[in-house]
């Protein structure tokens, strides 16, 4: 009993020491408690200006003038190549999400406009459900019809820095560069009984016309006005010498001058045109010294280059690249066949192609097997994810290899 009333008393007693310490440093604890609440603050309005420098350099960033280097008010860009053609961003859901990724897409570092400096193309924007999230997700695909444009050359600062991190978006966009492929329609100029049925097909194909044939003219304008890309099909010596040549050909035995004013006449006889690419030619684009005068007239016109690779001798599209012409080689040849199934095979090849490797670029022909291939195969393109361009989108100094 008595040693239950000493535990009592000393609990009450230490109770009583601990309120006398209280009492005693009460200004002390007050103070503590201060110091902790200023130390908070000011560490978060250090975070909230540094966040908020980080918002300011992402916004210089979009502005073309102040990342080109170059003084011309655009970004400087360099050609597809092996570089990835989609990009990934967080999501964004509703309709603050697709407002965003307009005013994104519509910056002067992305957006489609007309200048050389920029690489053209077309926004698709679109909703659905993102697999394992409820509500519905905005895709954006950026479809691109040149380069890509580079928005800085100069290093930046890496994001893994302390100061160089920057608050993502609470959802997600996703920005997807789209697989091209160009389908060049050689022979236009005759009277073909297919070219009503190839100019109703709804596909942006480039037409390579002949020059002096009886519809030249004719069907080169209203290619146009339909909204094709013409080039020239430049007719050129081949290796088979049973074949007849008319005088518009490019042979090896004519003299510089004479390959020249071929060249004019074929030219003026098409009217205007983006490019050019050969007729034939085994023989003649195996020929440097042929091939360079050929290409010397292409780029005092400012056109670019397409090597039909009728020959695997052809030295044509190597040439072209040492110039600097804008220059693509032809990868397969559509309808060597008179069947609509190995036609389709042979456009499929090339789907394949253009999802390895970003771009491809093939050749076919006025010919009913092709328009039927084609017309079967457009829902194939749409389920591929390769969206078909002109010829002029593919071209670049730096030339695809050959399978």
């Amino acid at each position: 009993m008595q040693l239950g009333l000493k535990q009592t008393r000393r609990r009450s007693e230490a109770v009583d020491e601990i309120r006398k310490a209280i009492r005693q440093n009460a200004g002390l604890i007050i103070t503590a408690v201060i110091f902790i609440l200023i130390t908070v603050t000011v560490v978060f309005i250090f975070q909230f200006l540094q966040l908020r420098e980080a918002h300011r350099a992402v916004s210089a960033s979009l502005v073309p003038a102040a990342v080109s280097g170059n003084g011309s008010g655009f970004p400087r860009r360099e050609p597809l190549g092996e570089s990835p053609w989609s990009l990934h961003l967080p999501e964004l859901k509703g309709e603050a999400g697709v407002e965003l990724v307009k005013q994104m897409l519509n910056c002067p570092v992305l957006a489609n406009q007309a200048g050389a400096n920029q690489a053209g193309g077309e926004l698709v924007l679109s909703s659905g459900p993102l697999e394992g999230e409820a509500g519905e997700v905005t895709t954006a695909e950026w479809r691109l019809d040149g380069v890509l444009p580079v928005g800085s050359a100069a290093p930046r600062r890496s994001l893994l820095e302390p100061g160089g991190q920057i608050p993502l978006p609470e959802a997600e966009l996703r920005v997807r560069f789209l697989p091209r492929l160009a389908l060049i329609i050689d022979d236009w100029g005759y009277d073909w009984s297919m070219a009503d049925e190839f100019l109703s097909l709804g596909l942006p194909f480039t037409a390579a016309v002949l020059p002096g044939r009886e519809k030249t003219r004719e069907q080169a304008e209203l290619l146009r006005q339909l909204g094709h890309e013409v080039i020239l099909h430049l007719p050129m010596e081949p290796l088979d010498p049973d074949i007849e040549l008319d005088d518009g050909f490019i042979t090896t035995n004519l003299d510089d001058v004479e390959i020249r004013r071929r060249i004019e006449d074929a030219l003026a006889s098409v009217g205007e045109v983006a490019g050019v690419n050969n007729h034939m030619g085994s023989k003649a684009t195996s020929d440097e010294r042929v091939v360079r005068i050929v290409l010397e007239v292409i780029q005092e016109h400012g056109l670019y280059f397409v090597d039909s690779w009728t020959s695997p001798a052809s030295i044509a599209g190597r040439i072209a690249g040492e110039m600097g012409i804008p220059t693509a080689t032809n990868q397969v040849f559509l309808d060597h066949y008179s069947d609509v199934e190995k036609v389709k095979a042979q456009i499929e090849r090339l789907i394949r192609r253009a999802q390895r490797d970003g771009q491809a670029l093939g050749i076919g022909h006025v010919r009913p097997q092709t328009y039927r291939a084609l017309v079967e195969m457009l829902p194939r393109f749409q389920e591929a994810g390769v969206v078909v361009v002109p010829a002029s989108s593919i071209v670049s100094p730096s030339l695809p290899s050959q399978d």
